[in-house]
């Protein structure tokens, strides 16, 4: 998704700002550090874990980062009431998809920390509406890279909704006054498929997150006819490229939308998504079991026989290849209404090596 707007914003003052504030890694590289920053929560970045080489400032500000916002080891009942959050829940949010609930509908799954918020957080703070000191101690390099990331996760349906179950195990809305545990995004239940590779043991969130992008990665380059070398950090960038050039349906953010409401947009866009990759499941031994600090309900999901006859495995691939491209673009066009011009003393810097751990 970083190389689709690498891609896409490249010769723009977008680009040159990207350049400034990351020192001129790219996109592509510096998307995936909140999660490589997790690595930080007990021992730091001295005790031999994720590092970022050649940028010891990006290093520091980043470890400020989770200085201010730590890992909780037994999260609080309501988000939304803590006043510390921990940096992982930035990454999601678990709004319900029993019923056809927008974000601002309901309230269970929403915390002023989730996915959502902060998306919109980051946004402000390249756009200067939000102190540089802030609490947070979100820098606008540190927002940059966040929002790259953020972009990416949220485009995934788990990431967005949850399922509940009441007493009995069985579906229900907890927005509607029922008794309810969540499933952690579909962390703490295991998918049983009809039609997957062969000694595949996923949970249902761990399959959106991997083995559906990288069966994603097949598909576009299978359908692109596009030619792979088999190395993955060269491959990575001519997926992008094709895909930077290739507009997915309905990607546009409409221009009604404030740009500091766009995390709010893009849950009530992915939201069907997240639904219908439940409803195609049926959820069985559901029970509640300690995860995460926390109580929270286990169990298996199974595909149902659908009336398109198509498996899940292959329809989850056909929406994440979507999926990967959308995010892409609109990363692109968030970075360029962000940062619609540049001033001549922000030129780039040249172009760093890959960060490596």
């Amino acid at each position: 998704m970083g190389a689709i707007a690498d891609d896409k914003i490249a010769g723009s003052p977008a680009a040159q700002e990207v350049n400034r504030l990351l020192e001129g890694i790219s996109l592509a590289q510096a998307a995936p550090f909140p999660d490589s920053i997790k690595d930080w929560d007990k021992k730091g970045p001295d005790a031999g874990g994720f590092r970022i080489k050649g940028h010891p400032e990006i290093q520091r500000q980043l470890l400020a980062f989770v200085k201010a916002n730590p890992k909780s080891e037994q999260p609080p009942a309501d988000p939304a009431q803590a006043t510390v959050p921990s940096h992982h829940w930035f990454h999601y949010s678990d709004v319900p998809v029993m019923d056809d609930e927008t974000y601002e509908s309901g309230k269970a799954g929403r915390s002023p920390w989730d996915i959502e918020h902060m998306i919109d957080y980051c946004i402000r703070v390249l756009r200067d509406e939000e102190p540089a000191d802030n609490a947070r101690a979100i820098t606008k390099p540190v927002a940059l890279i966040l929002l790259a990331h953020y972009l990416g996760d949220i485009h995934q349906p788990l990431h967005v909704g949850s399922e509940y179950f009441d007493k009995a195990g069985q579906t229900a809305n907890p927005d509607k006054g029922a008794e309810t545990l969540g499933d952690a995004g579909g962390n703490t239940i295991f998918l049983l498929l009809k039609e997957a590779p062969p000694g595949s043991h996923w949970t249902f969130h761990g399959f959106w997150d991997t083995p559906a992008v990288l069966a994603a990665f097949t598909k576009i380059v299978h359908d692109g006819q596009v030619n792979q070398t088999g190395d993955v950090a060269t491959d990575i960038p001519i997926i992008a490229k094709y895909l930077a050039a290739k507009e997915p349906k309905d990607w546009k953010i409409p221009p009604g939308v404030s740009i500091d409401k766009v995390g709010i947009y893009l849950a009530d866009d992915i939201l069907p998504i997240a639904r219908a990759a439940h409803g195609r499941l049926v959820f069985s031994s559901m029970a509640p079991e300690e995860k995460y600090g926390e109580t929270l309900e286990g169990g298996f999901a199974r595909e149902r026989t659908m009336p398109d006859g198509t498996h899940y495995f292959d329809w989850a691939v056909a929406i994440t290849a979507n999926q990967l491209d959308k995010a892409g673009w609109r990363l692109a066009d968030i970075l360029e209404r962000i940062f619609p011009s540049a001033t001549a003393s922000e030129q780039p810097k040249s172009p760093s090596k890959p960060a490596s751990k």
